[in-house]
Order: structure tokens, then sequence, then C-alpha cells
């Protein structure tokens, strides 16, 4: 490869190097939360938010910006109390104890009393000391299992320490889930002692929208890409994606912005930002992708194949590097992709003219089906204009109607959609239709609840031991709530 390329930041490894950072609204806020909250006194901070959203670039983009070695965020003359000198120490988690590794970092005694004393040697007036510690919820898991009561005083201590409002000490540390998940199997007493350690640092959001990492993407995609002719989008398409309510990001739904997209079009870059975010979370990133030459990823696009990297491109991508995440049945989707992967087999065993037209029709409804908005109308009207001008797909019409006849598809009336269908002999539509004209409806259902679902009396024994008499329940169906 000709340029070096790393699929995630280490706040120790990429500390002193110049990142390709670009700062977003949700980064921006925390920077601000993080300076006028330090102003009045609170110094400790947790960042919370889910796999592969940024934390640690923005760990690194923070560091470059108070060093001055990069100015990613806008600083102003009274954050962090003026201080312009600023010392880091980054740590990252690991399953140890907290205080063998702070106190290894600082080269002190294994012991909370030297490291705190140490921390405050190190203290002045005109420079802040900055503890960063990344994968903060790794400590913790170790300090539920294994000395919960002296690994988190040590936390509450430093936290503390940081928050005294004289204090030029900076405690920030990141977890992918909140910090209450990780004292579960502790006792009662061990968890209040847990949501004590929570309280004394402030809890930031850091999960970046769709819509902002998209955003970005545009930005990546269009310099990497500034050499290939891009076509003129079909302003069709646009206003059906609209009608339809299929894509997320409708106030930046314009040419401009799609334009710097391509060689995605507007809802395969959707599709993939959501699938990164539900599928790859530490595996991969959105920027990850758009740098590495994964097997039919973005940089093996062949223009000649597909006008676009469109939703059949991205179902190829995903099924290759994804297989195991997605036929694992512990997969939140796992029927949907076992759904779409039966139905590709179903075309290519029935299909033989138009077969590859077809098999991308049953990819970008599965996908969309899988990962669209709930809202999303799946219709023939946008699937002619995005077959036609996404897939390369000219008898888009003709090739539903066979895919219908096969039963590979189904459409949905009431949905105004079509769905992937695993196919039936019984027409189930039909047969409901018929048995609703000769069947009168249920007018008052808890009425015809009670025939079937007589609820005996339920004796409350707990209650009635306690206090000597007898205490039942009784149950009622009714139409209303009872008082």
């Amino acid at each position: 490869m000709s340029v070096k390329f790393s699929p995630s930041i280490n706040i120790i490894r990429d500390a002193a190097k110049q990142i390709d950072y670009i700062p977003t609204n949700n980064s921006k806020q925390i920077y601000q939360s993080i300076a006028v909250n330090f102003a009045s006194g609170l110094h400790s901070f947790t960042i919370i938010g889910s796999y592969g959203t940024g934390k640690s670039a923005f760990l690194v983009a923070l560091e470059n910006t108070l060093k001055g070695q990069q100015i990613f965020f806008e600083r102003t003359d009274s954050d962090f109390n003026g201080i312009d000198n600023f010392d880091f120490i980054n740590v990252v988690g690991s399953a140890n104890s907290i205080i063998e590794i702070v106190a290894k970092q600082f080269d002190v005694e294994t012991n909370s009393e030297a490291i705190l004393k140490h921390i405050k040697s190190q203290l002045s007036s005109n420079k802040c000391l900055v503890i960063v510690i990344d994968e903060f919820g790794k400590f913790l898991e170790y300090a539920a299992k294994n000395n919960p009561d002296e690994e988190l005083y040590f936390v509450q201590q430093l936290a503390e320490l940081a928050n005294d409002e004289n204090s030029n000490l900076l405690f920030l540390t990141t977890l992918h889930q909140n910090f209450d998940a990780y004292a579960l199997q502790l006792d009662e007493s061990q968890r209040k002692e847990w949501e004590k350690v929570k309280g004394r640092l402030k809890e930031l959001t850091f999960n970046e929208p769709v819509e902002q990492l998209l955003a970005l993407a545009a930005e990546r995609v269009s310099e990497k890409f500034s050499d290939l002719e891009k076509p003129k989008y079909a302003e069709d398409l646009i206003q059906s994606i609209q009608k339809n309510n299929i894509f997320p990001l409708r106030n930046q739904l314009n040419k401009a912005f799609l334009q710097k997209l391509y060689p995605f079009d507007a809802l395969s870059a959707a599709a993939l930002t959501i699938a990164l975010q539900r599928y790859g979370q530490n595996e991969r990133s959105l920027f990850t992708f758009l740098d590495t030459n994964d097997y039919q990823g973005l940089q093996q696009y062949n223009k000649d194949e597909n006008p676009y990297y469109n939703l059949a491109c991205i179902y190829d991508y995903f099924y290759h590097n994804y297989f195991s995440t997605l036929t694992n049945r512990k997969n939140h989707d796992y029927r949907l992709w076992t759904l779409i992967r039966n139905s590709l087999d179903r075309v290519e065993a029935s299909f033989e003219e138009n077969q590859e037209a077809a098999l991308k029709l049953v990819k970008t409804i599965g996908l969309l089906n899988a990962l669209g908005s709930k809202a999303a109308k799946i219709n023939h009207e946008f699937l002619e204009v995005y077959g036609r001008e996404c897939l390369g797909i000219e008898e888009v019409g003709f090739i539903l109607g066979e895919l219908q006849g096969l039963q590979v598809l189904k459409y949905r009336k009431y949905r105004d959609s079509y769905i992937l269908y695993e196919g039936s002999d019984i027409d189930i539509d039909g047969e409901l239709d018929k048995l609703r004209k000769d069947i009168e409806p249920v007018k008052n259902i808890a009425e015809a609840l009670k025939e079937y679902l007589p609820l005996d009396f339920a004796a409350a024994k707990a209650v009635s031991y306690k206090r000597g008499t007898p205490r039942f329940f009784q149950f009622e169906i009714s139409e209303q709530p009872l008082k």
C-alpha cells in the first residue's frame, strides 16, 4: 500500500502525531462543556459513547489543541482559567488494577496515598495537569470482579482532588456504556458506593449521528476520488427519495452534497454508515472503510459494472467482510440477513436472463428492509428510478413482476412497499380477505376474551403471612381502566 493506515487511534501511540481530524458539532460541544465546567470548578468527566464514534480521536485532538500543536477547537482567553501550559498523562485501560497502572505511570509506590501525594506535588498555578484514561471500562470491569472497594475509592479520591476549584487538574475518562452497567454483579452497599463515585464525574454523551458522519464522509470521499468524473445526479431520484421517506439526511439532500459523496449514492452511504455502527463498532469505522482496500470495498469499485457504489455493492461488502457477524444467531438482524441470502439463492436457481439485475434488486430491497426507516415506502416508483440511475437496470418493472411471480418478493399495499418473501403455496392475504367476509368483526374485545381467558383469584401469600389476614388479587378484563 502506498499510504500507511491504522484502523484506530491510540492516545499514547498517537499523542505526538499530526492527525487528520475534522471537528464535528458534537465534539465542539464536548470541548465547550469541559472548558465551561472547568471554570466553575468541575474538573472530572466521563465521555460516554459507543464503539467507533471517535472518542479516542477527540482526546488526541484535544491534547493537540491545548498544547498548540494543531488547533481543532476554538479557545477563548477564559478557557481553563487562562492557562496555556498543559501536561498530559495518558493511560489506556486494561484488565488490571487502576492503582497499579497509574502508580507505574508516575513511577511511585503502588498505593493510592503515594499516587495522590505525587499528583499534588505536580500541580502549579501556571500549568494544568491533564490525566486521561481511555477505555476506562476495562478498569471498572476489573474492579467489580476483584477489589471494588479499594479500586473505586481511589477513583473517587482522584476525582475529588481534581474537582477542587483551586486545583489545575483535569481528569478525563471514556466509557462505551453507562457507569452503572459495570456494577450489576455487586451487592447493594457496593452499588451505592459505585453511584457515589459516578456522581464525582460529569457524564458527557459522545455519539455522532448518522447525518454528521455522512457529512464528514462526503468531505473525505470528495478528496480521495477527486479524479473521477462525477455523473449528474437525477432530479427525479432526489424527489423520489424525499417523497418516500427513505433517506435520513433530508435537510442536506441536495445535488452539491450528493456530488461530494460520489461514487456512493445517497442511500448506499446512509446504509453503510448505519450498518457499520450496528455490526462493525470496534472492528471497523466509516473512515476505516474509506481508507482501506477490503475485498468488495470502495477501492475496488468498478464504474463499468455499476453507475454508483450502490446498495447492492454494500450488501456484497458486508456479506464477505462481516459474514460471521451476520450469520450469528445472536445477531439481532439474523433472520433478515438469512432471508436475503435465501432469496438470492432462489433467484440464482430460477433466473436465466436478467439474473444479475434481479440479484441487485433483491439485495437493494433486502438492505432497505434491514437498515432503512420503518416509514420508508420501497414502492414501484422508487425502485424504478433507483434501479435505472444507481443500479444500471432498465427493465425494473418487468423484473419486479418476475420476482413476484416466483414469490421472491411480495408487495404490501398497507405499507406501499416490496418485501422479501419466503414463499408459500397458500395465498394468505387472499384467504384472510375471504374470512373477513364470512366472520363478523368483534366489537367488544373484552367480552370476547372473557370467554377464553377465565382468570382465577390469586393469593397474595407474603402479605397474608405478615398481616395475618388473607389477601387476594382479582383479575378483570375491561375496555377501560377500572378505578
